[in-house]
């Protein structure tokens, strides 16, 4: 088999790279608003969570991590689709949303944890809005008719 063929210059030309759409709540403030598409189980470093994927309609969030937050915010991009990682203080409220409802997540405060002396945690809050009239559903088997 002639491997050069699949060379980058040639195999992937015409193509772009595909660049990251997580969202990660560093700065009080940051929020976004849009369409629940898509709910994905993940095991993390701290167990067992959850990753939510948004049509965005509105927000900002400030990159970088946790020990060096950019500055200056990035705006989402309506009718882009981001994702984010669950956290123990909205797992609860996203649960009860559906997929193609809208919501809103917003990081509110660095908190003091009470179980582990000197450590902090995010207090993030989710709002449960209407259900997205534009958003159509991806349908399952049982809606598929058999012929």
């Amino acid at each position: 088999m002639d491997t050069k063929k699949y060379a980058a210059d040639k195999f992937d030309a015409g193509f772009e790279e595909v660049k990251s759409n997580i969202i990660k709540f560093n700065k009080p403030g940051d929020v976004i608003r849009g369409t629940l598409v898509e709910v994905t189980d993940f095991v993390g470093d701290y167990g067992p969570n959850k990753n939510y994927h948004i049509i965005a309609d509105a927000g900002f969030f400030h990159g970088g991590t946790k020990d060096a937050v950019d500055e200056t915010p990035t705006e989402l991009v309506k009718g882009q689709r981001y994702s984010f990682l669950g956290h123990m203080t909205v797992n609860d409220a996203l649960q009860q949303a559906e997929t193609g409802q809208v919501i809103v997540v917003r990081f509110v405060e660095l908190k003091e944890s009470k179980k582990r002396k000197g450590a902090k945690y995010k207090s993030m809050v989710a709002k449960l809005g209407a259900m997205d009239p534009d958003f159509a559903a991806k349908p399952s088997k049982d809606d598929i008719p058999f012929e």
